[in-house]
């Protein structure tokens, strides 16, 4: 295995996300908040699986510059478990796939933490890929969500869950967005 094979996943994701953007057909009428992103900061929690722990965090969510339809997903979560605070920031792109408020998306990510019960801290680079829900209440600028999420380091897949809560800044920004 070559070292480029990490990075095909996560970049097959990206050019297959390009490659099935928005129809103008599957976009929904005008002002419809479910298709047009708008900026949105969020809170979550969830819970790491493989290393037992509870996390909490947070996230912001804008539309990509050039892309339409994609959106750009910073994020980061503390690990609440026993020693060393453990940590883990992401950058994502995530995509609606229009059927029941689901996305698909990935990203790189940087993770600290201690995988195998010896103590040993590391810091490691590696990529994610995830699928969530995300709840449009049509009268409030609120959005629950659900995420499921799989970082690949080279010394461990950790697979997480978060539930949180995002604000839309839609017509809170100066632009009017």
């Amino acid at each position: 295995m070559t070292k480029a094979s990490p990075v095909i996943a996560p970049v097959s994701l990206m050019l297959l996300c390009v490659a099935v953007g928005p129809l103008e057909a599957q976009r929904g009428p005008p002002g419809f908040a479910g298709f047009r992103p708008a900026p949105a900061i969020g809170i979550r929690a969830g819970r790491d699986f493989d290393g037992d722990a509870w996390s909490v965090g947070g996230q912001l969510r804008f539309p990509f510059p050039f892309l339409a339809g994609i959106e750009l997903e910073p994020s980061g979560d503390v690990y609440l478990g026993d020693g060393d605070t453990e940590w883990q920031v992401n950058v994502d792109a995530v995509m609606p796939v229009r059927v029941f408020f689901l996305y698909v998306g990935g990203g790189l990510a940087v993770v600290r933490g201690s995988y195998f019960g010896d103590g040993v801290v590391n810091t490691e680079t590696g990529y994610n890929l995830l699928v969530g829900m995300q709840f449009p209440f049509r009268r409030l600028p609120l959005r629950p969500f659900a995420e499921a999420r799989w970082t690949f380091i080279k010394i461990a897949d950790p697979f997480r869950l978060v539930a949180g809560l995002s604000l839309s800044l839609r017509g809170i920004l100066p632009d009017g967005r």
